[in-house]
Parts: C-alpha cells; sequence; structure tokens
C-alpha cells in the first residue's frame, strides 16, 4: 500500500505534467542500491526502513502525524541536539543539467536555484553541481534541484526519548516539536 501511495504521488498531474517521471535503463551490471539511488533522484524520494520492510517516500509535502512539546520527554533520558551544521555541507545554490528531448536529448541547464537569503547567512556562495541524466522535463528538474536545496538548509538534528503515548509512530511518520 505505501509503494502504490508513492507511485500514486508520482502519477498526479502537475501543470500539464505527471509529478515525477523517470527516463532510466536500469544497469544490470550496477549495485542494487546505485539503480535504487537514480529512481529516488528523480522523485526527491527516500527510502524508510521499519519492522515491516522498506517503502519510499516521495518529495511532496508530508503530513504532520504528532506534535510533541518538552513535556513529552522523558526527563531522566539524555537528550542531544545540533542546531546548525557544519558549514562545510550546506549549499546555497544548485544548478546542472538534464536532458531535453527537443534538442536530441542534449544535456541542457535546467533553472539555477538560488538562495539569495542563504548567500547573505553564509557570506559566500556555496555552489551545488546536480545533474539529472534520468529526469527528461525542465520542470522536473528545475523542481528536484529546488527540493535538495531546501532540504539542505534543514539543520537541526535531535535523538529524544518520548513517552509511551509516541508508540504509535512509525518510521518515515513526520513529527514536530
Amino acid at each position: 500500500a505505501k509503494w502504490t501511495a508513492a507511485a500514486n504521488l508520482c502519477d498526479e498531474i502537475v501543470g500539464d505534467e505527471r509529478r515525477y517521471r523517470c527516463s532510466i535503463m536500469l544497469d544490470c551490471m550496477a549495485q542494487h542500491g546505485e539503480n535504487i539511488s537514480s529512481i529516488q533522484n528523480s522523485c526527491g524520494g527516500m527510502i524508510v526502513d521499519g519492522i515491516d520492510g522498506s517503502w519510499p517516500l516521495v518529495g511532496h509535502d508530508q503530513i504532520i502525524a504528532m506534535t510533541f512539546t518538552d513535556d513529552d520527554l522523558i526527563q531522566s533520558a539524555p537528550v542531544t541536539f545540533q542546531a546548525k551544521r557544519s558549514m562545510a555541507n550546506l549549499i546555497n545554490s544548485i544548478s546542472g543539467n538534464y536532458p531535453e528531448p527537443s534538442e536530441i536529448w542534449s544535456m541542457v541547464g535546467y533553472e539555477p536555484q538560488i538562495s539569495a537569503a542563504h548567500i547573505a547567512v553564509d557570506r559566500r556562495t556555496r555552489d551545488l553541481s546536480m545533474d539529472f541524466p534520468q529526469i527528461r522535463s525542465k520542470r522536473q528538474a528545475t523542481q528536484l534541484a529546488s527540493i535538495y536545496r531546501y532540504e539542505n538548509r534543514f539543520e537541526a538534528t535531535a535523538t529524544v526519548t518520548l513517552c509511551p503515548r509516541f508508540q504509535v509512530l512509525e518510521p518515515g511518520d513526520w513529527v514536530e516539536w
């Protein structure tokens, strides 16, 4: 059911085309994970591993499953929190190429995704070149670059222990603190 839900999200019409399309030849000589990574990159996805198997989360707004506060933390358990990531890991600009069908499948540039606000905060440009050889749509390549740029700026990470009422959460559920 979770794989079907992810496929249905990819098939939704955005503008005049499907949200995500993938044009790729799977390589039998490549590692299985490399082929899966190429498919994941084409939909801004990630694989979630749980007790009952693995399933994809597609690059789409996720529903917040639960909200917790400091009062929901187990007070005797350790809490680790990191507010910022290393500057070496942050980017504020993504550009690259994708194969354009109308240009005889030549690699052409999609619209670069640049954040002037993040450049000001970082005090310099931190570029990332990201090609999408499996994407055949300028809109989709631009959208994916935007997703990856935005995702890169999620900096805070935490490890917490919550009270028992949160046992209903499953891997892949989004929460808000």
